[in-house]
């Protein structure tokens, strides 16, 4: 059964670093046979306070 990651994406202050944690966290990813599904920009709230900057949603084929 598939496994899906809600990530909140705290608000960037340094694009370099950002790029840098990209670049280390997304073969550790893969190599669980993890895919990103959606990299947000602005996210609008339609109920609730919840307002993150931005998710981003992957899948995993399972848990383990």
């Amino acid at each position: 059964m598939s496994v899906f990651v809600i990530a909140e994406r705290v608000e960037v202050r340094d694009a370099a670093k950002l790029q840098q944690y990209l670049d280390a966290v997304s073969p550790t990813i893969e190599s669980y046979g993890g895919r990103y599904q959606v990299v947000s920009g602005a996210v609008e709230v339609l109920e609730g306070e919840w307002l993150p900057p931005a998710l981003v949603v992957f899948t995993f084929p399972a848990r383990e």
